[in-house]
């Protein structure tokens, strides 16, 4: 979720990916990922960059999908 006037963005995971996008890794994407392009008003590249990330990590974690923490 990204809202760009109330400069605020989040990155909400769902059951079945908790195993691999946990909230410390989430907060890693925003902060080196997402956040450096948004402070250069680059929104589009930041969240592209931010979701290949996370795209990357469910592929390299696939046996992971689904299952609880």
């Amino acid at each position: 979720m990204v809202a760009v006037d109330d400069r605020q963005m989040r990155i909400e995971v769902g059951y079945g990916l908790e195993k691999i996008i946990k909230d410390e890794i989430a907060a890693r994407i925003n902060r080196e990922v997402m956040a450096p392009r948004f402070s250069k008003g680059d929104y589009f590249n930041g969240i592209k960059e931010g979701v290949e990330k996370i795209k990357n990590l469910i592929e390299e974690n696939g046996h992971l999908v689904g299952e609880r923490p």
